[in-house]
């Protein structure tokens, strides 16, 4: 498993189905209009606690691999544009940046939060599914 940025940076995550069902509610809510809302994760973490979550979960033992170098994106930028442009937004990925979800939480009540280990389990399934119907596919069932 491969991460970019420190493994030990605490970071909060954002299950894309709470951000969908967010952004929903704040589409739909006429008093919404013109405000800006921030969605926190479930819960603060790190990167490194958060990929062994997911190795448990997938029963893997997978190695966890970290790219932290600027000198490494500098040298593939060269070559890649986009390795370039990631060492430009590498701080997100070792600073500490935690968002504050209680504007949202007092405008709607309540927060979508999904907890990590049941996201992980929701996607490990969604990508089970989703390989057993492309082999079908591909082997004309």
């Amino acid at each position: 498993m491969q991460w970019i940025g420190r493994l030990d940076t605490e970071i909060e995550l954002i299950y894309i189905e709470d951000g969908g069902e967010a952004m929903a509610m704040v589409a739909l809510d006429t008093n919404s209009d013109g405000q800006t809302f921030n969605i926190p994760g479930y819960q603060v973490t790190t990167a490194q606690k958060y990929l062994e979550e997911i190795k448990n979960r997938a029963h893997s033992n997978s190695n966890i691999a970290t790219m932290d170098s600027d000198w490494l994106f500098k040298i593939g930028g060269l070559f890649m544009p986009v390795a370039g442009e990631v060492l430009e937004m590498l701080y997100l990925k070792r600073e500490k940046l935690l968002l504050d979800g209680s504007k949202f939480e007092q405008h709607f009540g309540r927060l979508p939060k999904t907890s990590y280990t049941s996201g992980i389990d929701q996607t490990l399934a969604w990508v089970k599914s989703y390989y057993k119907m492309k082999k079908l596919k591909e082997s004309g069932n």
